[in-house]
């Protein structure tokens, strides 16, 4: 394989931009009204260019940011509800925990950005540009691989419902864990996108390139997969069996487990999804549950002692009163999930303890 093509640009810091500052309120407020004045082309007015300033929880909520300039700044925790950065450079920016609800971003370069855990519901960016970037002193430097890119911009945990993404640039984009509730990614390029965890209901994939995206663990509802240009996208696999076979299988692993594999067979369930199904008191001790999908599943005093749950999502899972002793939860969604009266720590006479969970009986 050949390494990864990358491509590097001068970018000169402008003479007028503002530099390594930690923004307050009432300095953000004259940086937009003299960026409104340059808009509009009134005497007096500034373009805003800031690089590397800090901009967290600051109060945007309607500002208008057209076109302006934003490299390294760092926006988390902020309130940007019904801001306008049409058209803005933002580069290698972080948007985290912020608030961008019904914001304008259509157009705008967000290369190497940032919206872990933010929510963006209702937020416009068509025609936007979120792939892979990076800002290392006056260097703007940009991947342009096929082969080696594995990391574009991020948002993790983020809320994106109502989100409009469509024609945007999303190569290697994380949605793991994201809220994406009619979210529109029509025409978008998603191509090797990790979707780990993600609730998506309604989102809008007409159009979409998705060679190699992974939907693996991801809860789809009310999604048409039909005529869609699906290419190498890694999806759960819906079990296609019966109550009753569903049933026989676990039995068949149960004795596997009781006799220590001398009769039965193991269960693999590997990113089938199992959506909504009833495994109350199901005997899945020591299975591969890696990238399963239980949303709505009924796991009420299951049997989970050292099964493998590492990137499964749970979300609304009841798993009250199961057993998880010894299980492996390393980045899974247990989003809603009911851990009511669950058993977690040491599996005794295993070594194993309970990874990635953490619950209060």
């Amino acid at each position: 394989m050949s390494p990864a093509r990358i491509t590097t640009k001068q970018a000169t810091i402008p003479e007028k931009a503002v530099l390594d500052l930690r923004v307050t309120q009432p300095m953000l407020a004259r940086i937009a009204e003299l960026h409104r004045r340059y808009n509009k082309g009134q005497p007096n007015g500034q373009r805003a260019m800031l690089w590397r300033c800090a901009l967290a929880e600051l109060d945007f909520q309607g500002m208008d940011f057209s076109y302006a300039d934003f490299v390294s700044c760092d926006f988390s925790d902020s309130d940007l509800r019904n801001a306008c950065f049409r058209g803005a450079t933002i580069l290698s920016a972080k948007f985290d925990k912020a608030d961008l609800t019904n914001a304008d971003f259509e157009k705008t370069d967000l290369r190497g950005t940032t919206f872990d855990k933010a929510n963006l519901t209702g937020t416009r960016m068509s025609g936007a540009d979120l792939r892979i970037g990076r800002v290392l002193n006056k260097v703007v430097e940009l991947n342009t691989s096929t082969a080696d890119e594995t990391q574009g911009s991020s948002f993790r945990g983020a809320i994106l419902n109502r989100t409009r993404l469509n024609q945007s640039k999303l190569k290697h984009a994380d949605f793991s864990g994201a809220v994406m509730r009619h979210t529109s990614l029509e025409g978008a390029d998603i191509r090797a996108a990790r979707f780990q965890g993600a609730e998506m209901v309604g989102t809008e994939l007409k159009g979409a390139f998705m060679a190699e995206a992974d939907f693996r663990g991801a809860s789809m509802q009310d999604i048409d997969l039909q005529d869609l240009a699906l290419g190498h996208a890694r999806m759960a696999v819906t079990l296609a069996l019966s109550e009753a076979e569903l049933g026989s299988r676990l039995q068949e692993h149960s004795r596997w487990i009781t006799t220590g594999g001398k009769e039965g067979a193991q269960f693999d369930f590997y990113a089938l999804d199992l959506s909504g199904r009833d495994l109350s008191g199901a005997n899945m001790a020591a299975s591969n549950l890696t990238l399963a999908v239980f949303t709505d599943t009924k796991l009420c005093k299951a049997n989970l002692a050292a099964a493998r749950l590492c990137g499964a999502n749970l979300l609304r899972a009841d798993l009250s009163h199961a057993d998880l002793r010894g299980a492996d939860f390393t980045d899974a969604q247990l989003r809603h999930a009911n851990l009511t009266g669950a058993k977690i720590g040491e599996l005794p006479g295993t070594g194993l303890v309970t990874q990635g969970l953490s619950i209060t009986n």
